[in-house]
């Protein structure tokens, strides 16, 4: 976790491919289910996007139900719940640098039985940590969206005007008409479930927590993905005697695995867009995915680099001190 808020730090992220709500396939979807029957045109100024999102307003339908268009598009693209991938990759992340840097620190005093029975300890204790960490925060994300729905339910049943303003204002800027919304036939829909799920979405901007997962999932996800990250450089201290030796191996070992994990966590993180790169442009899009991906990776390599060598001239230097 604090590696990877020290590498968006100095390494900001940036869209590969520009800001879009939706991708050209759901636009394209858009404009054919909605353009025949919407009593909107895009003579009027209106782009498909928000043509479809007028008329599911207006006929009481939910934008993003799982009937629509851009619900297929964007749910056919991924089944895997973002959630984990955030939690597995604050554990790898943390796995693979602060274990790493303890037993390159450990190697210089030339013992590998200290060097495993270290980062053994600091693995377990590190893993049960990040694990309750992860399960305080799932609670408290799981209670905040609680309390942030029963607060806007009181607000649509006690008073149902200040909620329908509320979601007129959303939507006024994809509006491109020189009358006022309340004049266009605009008319936002009264019905208290998906006037509350409308509120929660796009004003509070809350996704609903995952039904199929939970705050000991969370913990689990991580506490895993912080012991499988840190017990990697201990791999070579088990099977090379030489403590030199098992380091240097351990060095090049986590080089390559924090170049993995900096490359995956890049690639699962613009996989979505990939196909529309693709659509909209070319090759171009997907060399700038590549490149996007080495840069991932050496950034984290560079990152844990900085973390082990400091680590390992810290111990030296306790060591030497402690010697004279």
């Amino acid at each position: 976790m604090v590696l990877v808020s020290i590498k968006n730090l100095f390494f900001p992220s940036k869209p590969l491919f520009g800001v879009r709500r939706y991708s050209a396939v759901d636009l394209e979807s858009l404009s054919s289910s909605s353009a025949s029957a919407s009593r909107y045109s895009n003579d009027d100024g209106h782009s498909p996007e928000t043509i479809y999102f007028l008329d599911k307003i207006e006929t009481g339908v939910p934008p993003l139900a799982p009937d629509s268009p851009v619900y297929a598009a964007s749910s056919s693209r991924g089944s895997i719940d973002p959630r984990v991938i955030s939690d597995a990759t604050i554990g790898l992340s943390d796995g693979l640098t602060v274990p790493f840097a303890l037993t390159a620190g450990l190697s210089a005093l030339g013992s590998s039985r200290i060097v495993i029975f270290g980062g053994l300890a600091e693995l377990i204790a590190g893993a049960i940590s990040m694990g309750l960490g992860g399960w305080l925060a799932a609670r408290g994300e799981a209670e905040a969206y609680a309390s942030t729905l029963h607060s806007t339910q009181h607000l649509v049943r006690r008073s149902p005007s200040t909620a329908i303003s509320l979601a007129r204002d959303i939507l006024q800027p994809y509006i491109s008409l020189d009358v006022p919304s309340e004049s266009s036939g605009l008319k936002i829909t009264s019905d208290e479930a998906l006037l509350t799920a409308f509120l929660i979405r796009f004003y509070h901007n809350l996704p609903e927590p995952s039904s199929t997962r939970g705050a000991w999932i969370s913990a689990g996800t991580i506490a895993a993905g912080y012991f499988i990250g840190g017990f990697i450089p201990l791999l070579p201290y088990f099977f090379i005697g030489k403590v030199g030796r098992a380091f240097w191996w351990s060095v090049g070992l986590m080089l390559f695995a924090l170049f993995a994990f900096g490359w995956g966590k890049t690639w699962i993180t613009i996989s979505a867009t990939w196909h529309e790169s693709f659509h909209v442009e070319g090759n171009i899009g997907q060399k700038d995915a590549i490149w996007k991906c080495i840069g991932g990776g050496t950034q984290m390599v560079i990152l844990g680099g900085i973390a082990a060598v400091a680590a390992t001239g810290l111990v030296k230097a306790f060591d030497n001190a402690g010697a004279r």
